[in-house]
């Protein structure tokens, strides 16, 4: 957590992974965190710099496809959970910041239901799409998101898993780094693979892929 709040409070890249993991811990064990985190957790979603809050001096990458669909999961969720508050970064009501998000959320399901995945079969960013997809599958209060999420993760789940064996996934894939391409314990979508076909420990698979 405290590395988490470190890197979001620099505004470094990748701060949009880390601030759906501080989302996620905030709605299911707010009760467990400490009242000085809880108050850094906040001061680090009020404040974040969402879409149309570009500064050269915090170069974050937003470009790419996992990117896109965090920071728009990170803002309709910190705007759904605070719905009175103004975002800090850029002055703008939360009920603002909600209504694009969803905007958002809701584009980008649909352009992947209609054209697929830029980062098609990506066994690393997978796992960052489903860290954004579940965040809304398990707490957006809107039943028509939800639903997206849910049908979105389905189609992405079997899509891995028809690509994947012993774990992991070892097809052709869109992007990946060398030190998941034989290993799928380090793959980020090797759990969500393992759990959903009970396969073994994708942290043993080196051996058995090579």
């Amino acid at each position: 957590m405290e590395e988490a709040l470190r890197h979001c409070e620099a505004r470094l890249d990748c701060t949009d992974f880390r601030l759906n993991l501080l989302l996620r811990a905030w709605l299911l064990y707010g009760d467990r965190i400490p009242g000085e985190y809880k108050q850094r957790i906040h001061d680090a979603l009020i404040d974040g710099r969402y879409y149309g809050g570009h500064r050269p001096d915090y170069p974050m990458f937003y470009s790419s496809e996992n990117h896109h669909m965090n920071w728009a999961v990170a803002e309709y969720l910190i705007a759904q959970l605070f719905p009175d508050e103004t975002f800090t970064f850029d002055g703008r009501s939360s009920r603002a910041h909600h209504d694009r998000a969803r905007f958002l959320i809701a584009s980008w399901i649909d352009r992947r239901a209609r054209w697929g995945y830029c980062e098609w079969n990506s066994s690393d960013y997978m796992g960052i799409n489903l860290l954004s997809l579940l965040n809304l599958v398990d707490f957006a209060a809107e039943p028509d998101i939800r639903q997206l999420a849910e049908d979105a993760t389905t189609r992405m789940l079997a899509g891995l898993a028809a690509n994947s064996a012993y774990g992991g996934v070892w097809s052709a894939q869109a992007r990946i780094y060398e030190h998941s391409l034989f290993n799928a314990g380090n793959q980020g979508a090797g759990g969500a693979i393992t759990l959903l076909l009970g396969v073994g420990d994708p942290t043993a698979l080196r051996s058995a892929a090579l």
